[in-house]
């Protein structure tokens, strides 16, 4: 089934004359096809024109184009099957219009006429029907008026019939019933998550044998994979700082470039409340002078919060023609009412930022820094030609130390190594294609710098010795401990339910939730949780290590969906929801079947020459 066509469905038939307007006046200017085509095929006595092909592939693909950040080409929109996909929604609007046709189905004069009129396209400054610019419109882009309504009343015939289609579709009472009593059925949770730093603070220290054994017993936590040891040659911005003449007027200028950090204005931290009338700003002030109602009360009182009044750091200038009473204040609190683009407000100073400046000798170290690191990369750029030649003539990673200045350097290489190059993506991304059939390259780090690379052999992977990972070794083992702490607490827990005890008489206490939904979750309670509790028994309690924390879980009851529920609650509006989703997916498969039938009745022609003609003009 086409999905325009559902989208016509759901829509104003204006929506269908304006995506008609859109093929009709694309532009696209479509000509000199082989062997004087006018359409690309034909379903039934309706033919698919080539003007309408041509512009609906276009649209198609500046909209996905639009999607994904960029203009795509004609050989992208196939990759992924937009030409197939307009071909198939041209087909099932041409078999429609030839099923309108056969049934006799019309569109008086007026009802043309209608539509019309309600294009915005074709009014004028007046916002009426211009005459004179719809036959601009019309003429601009080479179509005739006729030809132009009668595009109109084919959209509305063909409207008109996929109403009398569908319009009649309900859901199936029993599959909404069932959909419904799932979706609104509530579980009675208690569940508490156990605080890892708890037990931290009284976990044992371990003991030097402790470390051992538990490296000894868990030697794949403390094992480097396989590895690549890479011999590189580097040559760094920080490398050529000596280099480096400084010139006081750049950075003077840079310093000028930089004037808004270097020199800011008094800030103040603002709130601020608008209110409708002066009168109304002016009572709300008296009230916070007379002591009856504070800030937060107003703000309260407005159903607001303190994220929707905050407007950060201001300057005299931001605030406009509210920054004399504000910046007349010389401590925190209350001025207005004064103008805001809102109306009258009250605005709250939380904070005073003094002006700052920094002179040009004090920032001048930052700014040498800065100069000297771009001037380094400027003078790494113009080595780099140089050095590429070196190695296009046979240069080893050892020769460029003396003939370029670089310095080398080894990495054994793997997902995790902690080596100062392995921070470069680029040397990374590099480093991961590495093979001992490459040639070294001049790759460009992130910061300017550049690096060559050698494998010199693959390592397998190795038990790392106990004191270079001794800290890994008391990480993991703390790790362990506490983990192992957290789940006995748990369990002893999970054992005084089982018996009888009140889930809030525990320490700590179970948060208890009466009513919660399959769909909650990172709120009161993690998501994971409501879906183990949704796979529990009444009065069942687990234990759940999540990898990271330890939570007990107990069910208290299921609650059903209530049946039938109450006019105007959230039940009800839930129920109503998932009765219109099934009706329009059952509404759905009933047109793409009538549609399908209707095309395969009439039947269809596709002229290949002229679809790849329409094909040729797009680059």
């Amino acid at each position: 089934m086409s999905n325009l066509n559902m989208r016509k469905k759901n829509s104003p038939i204006v929506w269908g004359v304006m995506g008609l307007l859109v093929l009709g006046l694309g532009g696209f200017g479509v000509t000199n096809f082989s062997g004087g085509a006018r359409a690309i095929g034909a379903v039934g006595d309706r033919d698919i024109t080539i003007r309408s092909y041509a512009n609906a592939l276009r649209q198609e693909m500046a909209a996905f184009g639009a999607q994904v950040g960029m203009q795509i080409s004609f050989q992208q929109a196939q990759s992924v099957g937009i030409d197939a996909s307009v071909r198939s929604q041209l087909v099932t609007m041409a078999a429609l219009d030839n099923e309108t046709e056969r049934l006799g189905v019309s569109i008086g004069d007026s009802r043309v006429r209608d539509t019309l009129l309600g294009i915005a396209q074709f009014r004028g400054i007046d916002g009426k029907f211009d005459r004179d610019a719809y036959a601009f419109a019309l003429k601009n882009e080479g179509l005739a008026e006729a030809e132009f309504e009668a595009t109109v009343r084919d959209e509305t015939a063909r409207t008109l019939l996929q109403g009398a289609v569908v319009g009649g579709v309900i859901a199936p009472i029993t599959l909404v019933d069932t959909l419904y009593a799932n979706a609104a059925e509530t579980r009675e949770l208690s569940f508490v998550t156990l605080d890892p730093a708890a037990q931290a603070a009284s976990l044992p220290m371990a003991t030097p044998a402790d470390l051992q054994n538990f490296y000894s017993e868990n030697p794949a936590l403390f094992t480097r994979p396989e590895a690549k040891r890479i011999t590189y040659a580097k040559l760094m911005p920080d490398m050529l700082l000596d280099e480096v003449t400084v010139d006081e007027d750049a950075l003077r200028e840079l310093y000028d470039a930089q004037i808004d950090t270097f020199v800011q204005a008094e800030r103040r931290l603002v709130e601020r409340l608008a209110f409708a009338s002066e009168a109304d700003a002016l009572a709300a002030r008296a009230r916070v002078d007379a002591g009856t109602a504070s800030f937060d009360d107003l703000v309260a009182e407005r159903d607001l919060s303190s994220a929707d009044t905050d407007i950060g750091d201001v300057s005299a200038q931001d605030l406009g023609a509210a920054a004399d009473a504000v910046f007349a204040l010389s401590a925190p609190g209350i001025a207005g009412p004064a103008p805001s683009s809102f109306g009258p407000a009250l605005y709250r100073v939380n904070g005073i930022l003094a002006a700052q400046e920094t002179s040009f000798d004090e920032a001048r170290p930052e700014l040498l820094r800065e100069y000297s690191s771009d001037q380094a990369r400027r003078l790494i750029e113009n080595r780099m030609s140089g050095i590429d030649d070196l190695l296009a003539g046979g240069a080893t990673l050892e020769e460029l130390v003396t003939e370029a200045e670089m310095i080398l350097g080894q990495i054994d290489f793997y997902d995790g190594s902690d080596d100062e190059m392995a921070a470069y993506s680029a040397f990374r991304a590099a480093a991961n294609a590495l093979t001992p059939d490459d040639f070294p390259a001049i790759l460009t780090l992130d910061d300017g710098g550049i690096a060559a690379m050698r494998l010199d052999e693959t390592l397998p992977a190795q038990l790392r010795p106990f004191d270079d990972v001794r800290d890994q070794v008391q990480d993991a083992w703390d790790a362990t401990a506490i983990t192992s702490a957290l789940m006995a607490q748990a369990q002893a827990m999970k054992t005084a339910l089982d018996q009888g005890a009140a889930p809030d008489s525990l320490t700590p206490p179970l948060q208890n939730l009466p009513a919660v939904r399959r769909d909650e979750g990172a709120g009161q309670i993690p998501q994971m949780l409501v879906q183990a509790g949704f796979g529990m028994n009444t009065g069942e309690v687990q234990v759940i290590d999540d990898g990271q924390r330890v939570h007990v879980l107990r069910l208290g009851a299921i609650l059903p969906a209530p049946l039938p529920p109450a006019e105007g609650s959230a039940a009800a509006d839930l129920r109503r929801r998932i009765e219109s989703q099934m009706a329009q997916g059952v509404a759905q498969d009933v047109f793409g079947l009538f549609s399908t039938a209707v095309q395969n009745q009439a039947g269809i022609s596709l002229d290949q020459a002229a679809i790849n003609a329409v094909h040729a003009q797009f680059p």
